[in-house]
């Protein structure tokens, strides 16, 4: 073979390495740059703390409707996807009216039919005072009876102890039906 031909071939190889190499610098360039720009985006949506800190408080009027899609909903078992946002809320739905219930969760939050609970569920007289809890444990949510007379149903079954749960599940309290969510305020 001509070493004329063999040195036109070791050059278009090396062309073709010099172009493959060019492709994939680019390419991470371009991930980098739009993984940034959707970091940046994303914050957007979170809302400022209010810095308040206080006590979970009771509200027992309905807030806007929300589908758990929304930007400003979390799923139960992923908070820390959402930042550094310290103002979660717990919302109770009622299923059969869609009435809701929401109260801001630090640690943990008392669900019952008078105070001190922090959702107050005063319209069914099969609710004890302080029927069950919900408590936060790092990126965890955990429902937990405590001691009411008529128990406390996760999707249906009865709970007997600390019982992980999950957006949009429905909880059993008394002969109320509530589906849970959090939300971002």
């Amino acid at each position: 073979m001509d070493s004329r031909i063999i040195l036109g071939i070791i050059i278009a190889v090396c062309f073709i390495v010099f172009v493959l190499i060019l492709v994939v610098i680019a390419l991470i360039i371009f991930l980098l740059i739009k993984g940034k720009k959707g970091e940046k985006d994303a914050w957007k949506y979170l809302p400022e703390s209010d810095g308040s800190g206080g006590k979970n408080v009771p509200h027992t009027e309905p807030v806007r409707k929300q589908e758990p899609e929304e930007k400003n909903t979390v799923p139960l078992w992923d908070t820390a996807a959402t930042g550094p946002v310290q103002n979660y809320y717990i919302v109770l739905e009622e299923v059969d009216t869609g009435k809701r219930y929401s109260a801001r969760i630090n640690e943990s939050i008392v669900i019952g039919r008078s105070d001190p609970a922090d959702i107050l569920l005063v319209t069914d007289g099969t609710i004890s005072k302080k029927h069950c809890e919900i408590i936060r444990n790092d990126k965890r949510f955990i429902l937990r009876d405590l001691g009411s007379s008529n128990g406390t149903e996760y999707n249906g079954v009865f709970i007997n102890g600390d019982t992980l749960i999950s957006n949009g599940s429905i909880i059993g309290i008394g002969k109320s039906r509530f589906r849970i969510m959090t939300e971002i305020r």
